[in-house]
């Protein structure tokens, strides 16, 4: 039903995976050094940025692809079933 197989030219699966692994070392230099430490408000904030940019990912990879659904087949298959209703 989609039009191009490859949704889009985007490699998300490289890029989650890459927003996670900035995630853990950031995380893992903030925790290393006892003097540096982390405040629980500043892992907050980098979860929530975390959450935030895999959230915008999905979406855009959703958009992506709800653009290349060829719905024209629903069309056909719909339209004789509301025009007899009519």
């Amino acid at each position: 039903m989609t039009k191009d197989k490859s949704a889009t030219d985007r490699d998300y699966p490289e890029e989650v995976t890459r927003l996670i692994e900035s995630f853990k070392s950031r995380f893992l230099a903030g925790t290393e050094d006892p003097d540096e430490f982390l405040t629980f408000s500043q892992m907050e904030a980098m979860l929530s940025e975390l959450r935030r940019n895999t959230s915008e990912l999905y979406l855009e990879l959703f958009e992506e692809m709800l653009r290349h659904v060829d719905e024209s087949k629903l069309i056909r298959k719909k339209k004789p079933s509301t025009e007899k209703k009519g």
